[in-house]
């Protein structure tokens, strides 16, 4: 099983419809397996790496771990970057506020929207920590005004108004080529 690939086995018992078909995964499982290929390619003599995906306490202690790198492809309304933060204990919070660690935040693409929500969510994060590979930007601005029309119309047409610019309405325009995040209009 190779969840980068899909799960689909390659073998003579295999129906030649399901050869080569891609399980669903999102776009967290893709950055997941990525991380994961760089942590393998890190090991040092002693087995451990000098990236470590999802760290104990005690591998950041005895590995001298300092940063701690959060990673996403699209940062739409800030909700998935903002929901794990409240979700980190309070002890990684005050060693973080203690400077005993550094936080980090790398990001494909965001917009001014998710900035502020990170902003709202996390006042002492210092934007300086905050990487994209995309300037901040406002997404729903690069959608043609027709493309905008046609989003309000099916969306009325299907009766889900509130879903015809994506997720929270940030209406990201990206689509990977293993999908789509789930604020495509």
């Amino acid at each position: 099983y190779d969840a980068f690939t899909g799960g689909i086995p390659r073998d003579a018992n295999s129906q030649s419809r399901e050869i080569g078909r891609r399980c669903k995964f999102g776009s967290e499982n893709r950055v997941g397996h990525v991380l994961a290929k760089l942590q393998e390619r890190f090991k040092r003599g002693t087995g451990a790496s000098s990236i470590e995906c999802v760290p104990t306490l005690k591998q950041l202690k005895t590995q001298g771990i300092r940063h701690i790198v959060l990673v996403d492809d699209v940062c739409g309304s800030g909700k998935r970057i903002t929901d794990y933060w409240q979700a980190i204990p309070r002890h990684i919070k005050s060693l973080l506020s203690l400077k005993r660690y550094e936080l980090w935040i790398v990001l494909y693409a965001m917009t001014p929207k998710g900035k502020a929500a990170l902003a709202r969510a996390m006042p002492n994060f210092p934007l300086s920590h905050l990487i994209a590979v995309l300037p901040v930007t406002d997404l729903q601005g690069l959608l043609a005004p027709e493309l905008r029309t046609l989003c309000e119309n099916y969306a009325e047409l299907i009766d889900m108004k509130s879903s015809g610019f994506g997720y929270r309405g940030s209406s990201c325009p990206i689509v990977f080529e293993h999908g789509c995040p789930n604020n495509l209009p």
